[in-house]
């Protein structure tokens, strides 16, 4: 049987609730427990929003929409260089982790970027070319084809990780490939075929 509630009291968590104050203190003031609390603000004010806690934000949302922004259409990859961006526009000191929260709030993700050799507009076209010669070609046709592969593996250096924001089921985007020479560095390349017969 649930727990007589006096008037005194009753009045005393619905003006807590309606300040805005949080279960602890209206408990802490009313030593009333908190499942009670709760049971009475889904009773009697069901439509009073009450504070999510933590810290509050500590980027404007006009900071928020510049810092989407930079990171999608002006060169701003990573989110320590928006950090800076931001400190020296708005003169308050944002953090690299609060910049990573409001980006993540926004619906990016940070995805590391993808080493791809450089193609020409003359490239680009000479594939689009192959593909439309040979979209009709059936199984049989492709099992004579030679099939040639190379690989490079690093002797000095490294090629390293890089990252870049980008939104949600945005994988084929052009800021996430890192754009590579023929003859960067010292490497091995690694050569080899195969075909059906094999």
């Amino acid at each position: 049987m649930p727990k007589v509630i006096s008037p005194v009291k009753l009045a005393a968590v619905l003006a807590g609730l309606d300040k805005g104050d949080n279960y602890a203190k209206i408990a802490c003031d009313t030593s009333i427990s908190h499942g009670t609390i709760s049971n009475i603000h889904a009773e009697c004010c069901p439509d009073l929003k009450m504070s999510v806690g933590g810290c509050p934000c500590k980027i404007s949302p006009t900071a928020a929409c510049h810092a989407t922004c930079l990171i999608t259409h002006h060169n701003c990859v990573t989110a320590v260089h928006i950090a800076k961006t931001l400190n020296v526009i708005t003169g308050q000191p944002v953090s690299a982790q609060t910049v990573h929260w409001v980006l993540k709030g926004a619906g990016l993700r940070a995805l590391k970027k993808v080493r791809k050799p450089k193609l020409t507009k003359k490239m680009k076209w000479d594939c689009l070319a192959f593909a439309q010669a040979h979209q009709d070609w059936t199984i049989e046709d492709w099992k004579k084809v030679l099939w040639l592969d190379e690989t490079k593996v690093n002797h000095l250096g490294s090629d390293g990780v890089q990252w870049v924001w980008v939104w949600k089921r945005k994988d084929l985007d052009e800021r996430g490939v890192v754009e590579t020479a023929n003859f960067g560095g010292c490497s091995l390349m690694f050569w080899g075929c195969m075909s059906y017969a094999c």
